[in-house]
């Protein structure tokens, strides 16, 4: 039995339509494009907290997650890469933050700065927040209020930039 729990990825049953499955990567001498075909998937699992080293079930199941994190690239072909492009890119940053926060909560001093961060929106929609050396990413849809409750849920002050 697996101790994993799959969460969502890309190309996943569960994907945004604007996000998709990643882009099938052809060969090295070929010159990507948004019209490529597409494939595969790029899969997450964590190790929920009710799972302990001596195989007892008996942690909350709504606990801190283990600090540890699968991620499996699944090809149609026999060459394991995908191609991903900047939303896709942003996504997968945002749903690897998002754990990596779950795990490790950024420390306050890693977050604290002069001038509250912003969120800045891209020309594909998708909105970036910067944290502790990376980013977290939402997709276009979310409200200013969705995207300041995410922010404050990982303990990063942030303000809207106009």
């Amino acid at each position: 039995m697996s101790i994993y729990a799959s969460i969502p990825g890309l190309g996943d049953f569960d994907d945004d339509e604007e996000v998709g499955a990643p882009f099938l990567y052809r060969g090295s001498h070929i010159l990507p494009a948004n019209s490529d075909p597409r494939g595969g998937s790029v899969g997450l699992a964590l190790i929920p907290s009710h799972i302990t080293r001596d195989g007892r079930d008996d942690q909350p199941e709504d606990g801190t997650p283990w600090p540890w994190l699968r991620l499996n690239l699944d090809v149609p072909h026999d060459d394991p890469c995908v191609l991903l492009n900047p939303r896709q890119a942003r996504h997968l940053a945002g749903l690897l933050t998002a754990w990596a926060g779950q795990v490790e909560p950024p420390s306050p001093t890693a977050t604290k700065a002069t001038q509250p961060a912003t969120w800045t929106q891209h020309a594909d929609g998708t909105w970036t927040h910067p944290i502790d050396g990376g980013v977290i990413a939402t997709s276009r849809d979310t409200t200013p209020q969705e995207r300041q409750a995410f922010a404050a849920q990982l303990g990063v002050h942030s303000e809207e930039q106009p």
